[in-house]
């Protein structure tokens, strides 16, 4: 199902001359890990090493734990380069070699409108276009945003970056996502404020996700609206190498502090709601690391907890929904 490039992978590991290798794989490619290590180990003289803790998206990748095994090479799969580090390091994009006809073919009643855009993971990237083709004889016309900046493939969004759907949504009147799983595709209706339909390869279903928006929209308002009493802030720095971000840090700080409130800096390489039960006294939180932890955590959350735009909000009156934009900053 997965193209793991284990060819490109061999020829890597023997080009570096590594002795030592670190696989890095994200949660749902993690039952591959220990085959693509025997496989390696196999074919090069080398000791491979699998990494087990979570990995939540290209910027949390494991320099410090390949550092500490002392690896010549890391191999990070799932996700396209986001950032420079100083260990070698191979991206191993892991696309998905599934047709996706059935599921788009599913979305094309659900969709709105002629002037349909496409956006999807990295992994799910070479089926734009399959879907474009779909779509086209619908009598659709298709928009995929092209490559820029953090963004190697035409279409493709992250979980903080949707910069190739904001570069076609004035034109669109909806859009068409690829891949599994209602974090990206909400993260999209957020972003460009046009309905969104999710087709999933994996299951050959697809589902309108207007739903699942409002309900996360009405509890960033509930939690703006919270925060916007609050005396006590705790601003957590996230300590894991691409989730530290220290000029967003700063300018959050001298804004929380400019409205005459107190602000605690809280470091962690993981953010849980035991936050609320070791600093009782902070009233709101705001994450700097990752914008995905207010949006799609918050249940686990009695307090309010927010990303750096939302907490600049909810020192605003009368802010609008034109005003919004969760992934500002990151």
């Amino acid at each position: 199902m997965y193209d793991f490039e284990l060819d490109r992978i061999v020829e890597e590991v023997k080009r570096v001359k590594a002795g030592k290798v670190a696989l890095q794989l994200p949660e749902g490619l993690k039952p591959h890990a220990l085959s693509l290590a025997r496989k390696i180990e196999e074919e090069v003289n080398c000791q491979a090493y699998v990494l087990s803790d979570p990995c939540y998206g290209a910027c949390d990748i494991a320099l410090q734990e390949a550092k500490t095994l002392g690896v010549d090479l890391l191999i990070h799969f799932g996700h396209s380069q986001l950032l420079s580090v100083d260990l070698p390091t191979l991206y191993v994009e892991s696309t998905v070699k599934l047709p996706v006809k059935e599921a788009v073919e599913k979305a094309l009643p659900l969709l709105k409108g002629d002037r349909v855009g496409i956006a999807t993971l990295i992994q799910h990237w070479r089926a734009c276009e399959e879907a474009r083709q779909v779509l086209e004889d619908a009598g659709k016309k298709v928009l995929i945003g092209p490559p820029r900046g953090r963004l190697k493939r035409p279409g493709q969004i992250i979980g903080c970056d949707y910069s190739t759907a904001k570069d076609v949504a004035n034109e669109a009147e909806s859009f068409l996502f690829l891949g599994g799983g209602m974090i990206h595709p909400v993260g999209l209706r957020l972003v460009t404020g046009k309905p969104v339909v999710a087709a999933d390869p994996f299951k050959g279903e697809a589902v309108e996700v207007e739903a699942y928006a409002k309900k996360v929209m009405a509890a960033r308002v509930s939690d703006i609206a919270e925060a916007s009493k609050a005396r006590v802030f705790g601003v957590v720095v996230g300590l894991k190498f691409g989730q530290y971000r220290p000029k967003l840090i700063e300018k959050v700080v001298d804004m929380i502090r400019a409205e005459g409130r107190k602000v605690f800096l809280i470091a962690s390489r993981e953010v849980t709601p035991s936050l609320e039960l070791n600093f009782p006294e902070v009233e709101a939180f705001v994450i700097t690391a990752c914008p995905l932890i207010p949006l799609f955590d918050y249940e686990a959350y009695r307090k309010p907890i927010l990303t750096p735009q939302e907490a600049m909000l909810s020192f605003k009156s009368g802010w609008s929904i034109e005003d919004y934009d969760p992934f500002e900053g990151f």
